[in-house]
């Protein structure tokens, strides 16, 4: 799924995306984003430029993220050579790969490569979802949204919004006090949710230690 308003790097993205023998679609604005979403359904790629607002003057990148899938990859693209200069840091959380337009390539690539391991991540957040049937549903959120950065640290910004909707910034502890009851539910569980200070929370493979503590 392409969504790119500049049709000069949508030319070049395409095809990057052909010469990996896949099919790209493309949406060049949020509305046409939404219909192809409810006809065809979530795709495993997005491409999506970071600054192209929603309905709802979000950038599109945090909208997806909201809404995404467990085992989706989502490549933020940008135009200043693959770096995001200049956007809020929330945005740089969402990327899985960031892509640069003048070498998409490689980019492409490493995306097919971690959509090759997505079916092994969606059986074992199966297998946790599954041994803790005593989650409520914004527990089920909060790791369904760590997962999808599994063994990287997520901001309390991010958790708020693709949780709860909050805009960045917010002064609440509501992340905390829920982190709190799913960190106790994950006790013995091959994974723990660690605080990494001033930022939001990491979730990672435990200890031996930890586990059998």
């Amino acid at each position: 799924m392409l969504v790119l308003p500049d049709p000069g790097e949508l030319d070049r993205i395409c095809e990057a995306i052909e010469l990996e023998g896949l099919t790209p679609r493309a949406a060049m604005d949020w509305e046409r984003l939404q219909y192809d979403l409810h006809r065809e359904g979530c795709p495993d790629i997005f491409v999506v430029d970071p600054r192209m607002e929603t309905s709802t003057q979000q950038p599109i990148g945090l909208e997806l993220r909201k809404s995404r899938h467990t085992g989706t990859a989502l490549m933020v693209f940008s135009a200043q050579n693959g770096e995001l200069d200049g956007l809020p840091a929330i945005l740089g959380e969402v990327a899985d790969v960031v892509l640069s337009p003048n070498r998409p390539v490689g980019g492409i690539r490493k995306a097919l490569r971690m959509l090759a391991a997505a079916d092994s991540g969606r059986e074992r957040y199966a297998a946790v979802s599954k041994s803790l049937q005593n989650l409520t549903p914004v527990e089920q959120k909060l790791l369904e949204v760590m997962w999808n950065q599994y063994d990287r640290p997520v901001s309390r910004d991010l958790l708020l919004y693709a949780v709860w909707g909050y805009q960045p910034n917010v002064m609440t502890r509501t992340v905390d006090t829920h982190i709190k009851r799913l960190r106790k539910k994950l006790e013995g569980a091959p994974w723990q949710i660690r605080t990494v200070r001033g930022f939001g929370y990491h979730l990672s493979r435990a200890a031996r230690g930890d586990r059998e503590a």
